[in-house]
């Protein structure tokens, strides 16, 4: 999923050019909305791998209950938030798609 997000980001500024005025929009972290983007996803998928590592050191006695119980719903609360941001951005997409010039 990382490598997906990331060919899609390096395939839009490649097409918007590299003078665009996104690509000069700075957050207050120093981080363009890109950057940001890139770096969420990336800790969601080490947030998720943890809990999966936490359930199966759980599954064979290496972890106690209840650190693994703890990384697992972490992990689920993250793949929720990943679901509700992907459907927020399906839903501006389509938004924009149906605008009439």
């Amino acid at each position: 999923m990382v490598m997906n997000v990331a060919s899609a980001l390096n395939a839009y500024r490649s097409s918007i050019g590299s003078n665009s005025s996104m690509e000069s929009s700075i957050g207050e972290n120093g981080l363009s909305f890109g950057d940001t983007l890139k770096e969420f996803v990336t800790d969601s998928v080490n947030t998720i791998k943890q809990g999966e590592k936490a359930a199966s050191d759980g599954a064979v006695g290496k972890s106690d209950m209840q650190s693994v119980i703890l990384a697992v719903d972490k992990a689920g609360v993250m793949l929720e938030t990943v679901i509700a941001l992907r459907d927020k951005v399906v839903s501006s997409y389509q938004e924009i798609i149906r605008m009439q010039v």
